[in-house]
């Protein structure tokens, strides 16, 4: 790290390079979060698989889930197949992508701050789940965010390079974006924060989740599926 700004681990983002070397992990909080959500018995549209991590522990944790993934890595899908996933290699940012059928749940986490024009994406699967769509993102007002704000530094969120993420949004910013794209109704639930940093178990993060919490998983209910409340 050089003047508190860390030197890149790739040269580029290269995300066929970034499947080959990154190493095992913790389970991240979102994962269990995601499988919570599920029904036993139900259809799931994973657009942004990865390695077929979050499908591997749900599948595990809910009874007859029937799991498809997208993903632009050959390498990830190589891996993801491992595990026993159907998926295909898509570029969900090319004009001509289209959400290959109707599924119960339609999942995208940590996906959207990775792509210029995620409202595109998200126009074209609204019409495409039954019960709900399943959305990730890192929060961009996150105090240590701030903190770098406030001593004249720009908020680091990447990993691998300062390329990785091309959008950034509070929480609150999202909410806004997702009802002006028509997903009038949302529930958000924070995964991971201060003071828990990479815990699930309750913190401040749940009651002032636009400055506490890292990250977070919104609910967008299909609308014939139900009330559902927001969290602002």
């Amino acid at each position: 790290m050089t003047g508190g700004y860390p030197a890149p681990v790739l040269p580029e983002m290269d995300y066929e390079r970034y499947w080959e070397v990154r190493a095992a992990r913790p389970l991240p909080p979102r994962v269990c979060a995601i499988t919570e959500l599920l029904c036993p018995n139900s259809s799931v549209l994973d657009i942004g698989c990865g390695d077929g991590e979050l499908y591997s522990y749900a599948t595990r944790k809910v009874d007859s889930l029937d799991w498809f993934g997208l993903d632009v890595s050959t390498i990830a899908l190589e891996k993801a197949r491992k595990k026993g996933m159907r998926c295909m290699q898509v570029d969900i940012t090319r004009p001509g992508f289209e959400v290959p059928d109707q599924y119960d749940y339609i999942v995208i986490t940590e996906v959207l701050e990775h792509i210029l024009n995620p409202e595109q994406v998200l126009r074209k699967v609204a019409s495409h789940f039954r019960l709900a769509l399943i959305l990730t993102i890192p929060n961009i007002a996150y105090y240590k965010h701030r903190w770098r704000m406030l001593t004249g530094r720009f908020p680091i969120q990447w990993q691998w390079h300062p390329s990785e993420h091309v959008r950034y949004w509070s929480f609150t910013d999202f909410g806004a974006t997702l009802e002006t794209l028509g997903f009038a109704r949302y529930c958000m639930l924070t995964t991971n924060g201060f003071p828990f940093e990479n815990a699930s178990e309750p913190g401040w993060h749940r009651a002032w989740p636009n400055m506490l919490a890292e990250g977070a998983v919104f609910y967008i209910p299909a609308p014939a599926s139900g009330a559902a409340g927001v969290e602002a």
